[in-house]
């Protein structure tokens, strides 16, 4: 075969390899936000539905469900506060891991309590609220909310729900946002010294000086008049 054969028939073939790769390539690469399979694009998708029925991306909505809906039938099922602190005076670690639940590896312990108590003292930021019968009061916080508990201490929400730490993180704002407007503000000026205040609360602890005293985020919380308190 002559030399000129040879050298015909290699670009030929190099060019059809160069042809197949182009239209069959081994490995592609995506930019992010391009169309993929991957579980954390699909999830973008704005017609995606995760375990709480709720789409990924529809922060408004998932909050608008979650705070109308879920969360007020989870709050009949809180613990008593009055349990949880009667087994903290003896055994805090075992009142953390009956009554809480712990997000992530050597996380902190969130709690979902309810209970009833008599206000000792108000500030801007926090209500002190002594239990009937306990030694160790709650505190009631009612200033600007900063803190992950709400979120995280009722078990209704699940990171997976959620594309990315953004958007997850963005749920807490809302939520915090949500319980400033609508069960701190209403009841501020009936949140005064001697009065009885039903709550229903989020609290984080990171260790068992938590428990002393319990901070709570109230996610519902009212004041209980004469004849309510007589019942």
């Amino acid at each position: 075969m002559s030399v000129q054969k040879k050298i015909a028939r290699l670009t030929v073939g190099t060019l059809m390899a160069c042809a197949l790769l182009y239209f069959f390539p081994l490995v592609r690469i995506h930019k992010l936000g391009s169309t993929s399979t991957s579980k954390a694009e699909i999830s973008l998708n704005p017609n995606t539905t995760g375990p709480n029925g709720a789409s990924t991306l529809d922060i408004t909505t998932f909050v608008e469900t979650l705070w109308t809906k879920r969360l007020p039938e989870a709050a009949s099922q809180a613990a008593s506060v009055d349990d949880v602190l009667a087994m903290a005076a003896t055994d805090v670690d075992g009142a953390r891991k009956k009554y809480g639940r712990e997000v992530g590896l050597g996380g902190p312990t969130f709690l979902f309590l309810r209970g009833r108590g008599k206000i000792e003292s108000v500030s801007e930021d926090e209500c002190l609220v002594i239990i009937d019968g306990l030694a160790q009061p709650v505190v009631l916080e009612i200033g600007i909310l900063v803190s992950n508990a709400i979120r995280d201490a009722t078990g209704l929400v699940n990171v997976g729900d959620f594309p990315n730490s953004q958007d997850f993180n963005q749920l807490s704002t809302e939520l915090n946002g949500r319980c400033e407007l609508e069960v701190i503000g209403p009841v501020r000026a009936q949140l005064v010294v001697g009065a009885i205040v039903e709550f229903v609360g989020c609290g984080e602890v990171r260790d068992e000086d938590g428990l002393n005293p319990l901070k709570l985020i109230p996610v519902q919380l009212k004041t209980v008049t004469a004849t309510e308190q007589g019942e």
